[in-house]
């Protein structure tokens, strides 16, 4: 055989094993020639456009990732899914060997590779939750220490006993959210993409560690400064828990590296097309032989105490979401984490939120109300009783559905998510079915999104009145337009 052809075919058997390919870019971002691998993986051709072989969603972080390699990058690597299948590809663009020649790309299928990454972010995102839960558990401490005081008082309540509870249950209340908010794993997000504000997924990673920063620092007797500087850098397309996730892991990393104290600095900037985001410490620092090892799954510079998963987690989601992670640091010195990711062109604009003014502004409703917690039942009945409602409370899917029925029907349906023996979204359901068109309210303490069922609203535990009467207008609202 001819030692040419035989070593094609030897290439080739290696791609199948690997699932790898490799192809040549014009200045155009074009296929100018591509392997059998890189063929199969992409369904490439000569003369397509790459951007065009991925899907819709991740297009925008590839020609990002083609300028920065055509402008001087050495390297990029960006996931994406395929077009036509959707299979997960990651691509690793090399810079031109001379100026104006054909970038090089390699890629790699990573099904394999994201489902063990999948459960390695599970796992390190559940030993952060149990770290943190130590903290959250002061915190609440903390406020049912206030509360309880207030409460249990032999004496009566003073003028401002009241909004001291009101704020306690607010800060109650945000302290669930983040616990909900960084628990709940979100891998679709990315693939989904979703527009997401860098500062905002900061700023909530500064909040979520102030147990680390704050008080686990003074209870150790050393202090931790904290700067902020999140000056607006536009949005970006991806998984706002990936990178609230990874923006948690860096601080967290600042913090532990600070054992006697110094300075924690968490800014954003805009540079060009690129939203900037650094993390610095006052710690201390690394070795420079160490700048790419920490990047590597199981290093450690922690010891027994760290498992060396943190940052190689951060290393993938900020490439899945086509950017770069860069590190400065120098022994005794400190350490700045950069993550840039690329600006999306345009965002979807908010929804229009409801005028305060509308807030009370609801019709008169037939309510049937289902709730198992009787005191929250018995609350948000005389809440809505007091603006006017009639309200028909039950305590199960059951006898909801009899409540349902009765000849003069409901015009509002308040329903907990979970319920003894059929849930909130279940009973929806089975209404529905019978011919109930009245719209729902779904109350639940379980924080995760719910678009089921259709003319649904989903209101997150706890919630004041006022909120609630903000929903029940949004509801009303949708079903008169």
């Amino acid at each position: 055989m001819d030692p040419s052809l035989q070593r094609l075919r030897w290439l080739s058997d290696l791609e199948d094993t690997l699932l790898l390919g490799a192809a040549a870019l014009d200045g155009d971002g074009r296929i100018s020639s591509c392997s059998d691998g890189f063929e199969r993986l992409l369904a490439a051709r000569a003369g397509a456009p790459l951007t065009d072989l991925v899907a819709p969603a991740h297009r925008e972080p590839l020609r990002a990732a083609l300028a920065a390699v055509h402008a001087g990058e050495p390297e990029r690597l960006v996931r994406v899914a395929d077009a036509a299948s959707g299979r997960s590809i990651e691509l690793r663009l090399r810079r031109p060997a001379e100026p104006g020649g054909p970038i090089a790309v390699v890629a790699r299928d990573r099904v394999d590779l994201d489902r063990i990454e999948r459960h390695l972010l599970l796992s390190e995102r559940l030993r952060l939750v149990g770290e943190m839960m130590l903290g959250c558990a002061h915190e609440l401490n903390n406020l049912l220490g206030v509360i309880c005081h207030v409460a249990e008082s032999d004496r009566p309540p003073e003028p401002g006993d009241l909004e001291l509870l009101r704020r306690c249950a607010d800060d109650a209340r945000g302290l669930v959210q983040r616990l909900h908010g960084f628990a709940r794993s979100d891998d679709a997000g990315a693939q989904a993409g979703d527009v997401v504000d860098p500062c905002e997924e900061l700023r909530d990673a500064l909040e979520f560690t102030r147990v680390r920063w704050q008080r686990e620092a003074a209870a150790a007797g050393i202090r931790i400064d904290v700067d902020a500087d999140l000056e607006p850098v536009g949005t970006v397309t991806g998984s706002a828990a990936q990178l609230r996730h990874a923006a948690i892991n860096l601080i967290a990393n600042a913090v532990d590296a600070m054992p006697r104290g110094g300075r924690l600095r968490v800014a954003t900037r805009r540079d060009g097309a690129d939203a900037v985001l650094e993390i610095a410490d006052t710690g201390t620092g690394l070795p420079s032989p160490q700048h790419e090892q920490i990047f590597e799954p199981f290093f450690s510079t922690k010891g027994e105490a760290g498992l060396g998963l943190g940052l190689t987690i951060v290393a993938d989601v900020v490439a899945r979401h086509g950017g770069q992670l860069r590190v400065r640091s120098s022994a005794d010195q400190g350490s700045v984490f950069e993550i840039r990711l690329p600006v999306r062109a345009g965002a979807r604009a908010p929804a229009p939120a409801v005028p305060a003014a509308c807030a009370r502004a609801t019709r008169a409703s037939r309510v049937l109300l289902v709730d198992d917690n009787h005191p929250l039942r018995r609350l948000i009945a005389r809440t809505l009783r007091n603006d006017g409602h009639e309200v028909l409370e039950s305590a199960s899917a059951e006898e909801a559905e009899t409540l349902a029925a009765e000849p003069d029907g409901v015009d509002l349906l308040v329903l907990d998510v979970s319920l003894p023996g059929r849930s909130g979204l279940e009973l929806i359901r089975t209404l529905r079915a019978r011919g109930c068109r009245a719209p729902a309210l779904l109350i639940t303490g379980w924080g995760f999104d719910i678009r089921a069922v259709e003319a649904t609203r989903v209101l997150a535990k706890p919630f004041s009145p006022e909120a609630l009467r903000r929903a029940i207008a949004e509801l009303q609202s949708a079903q008169a337009s």
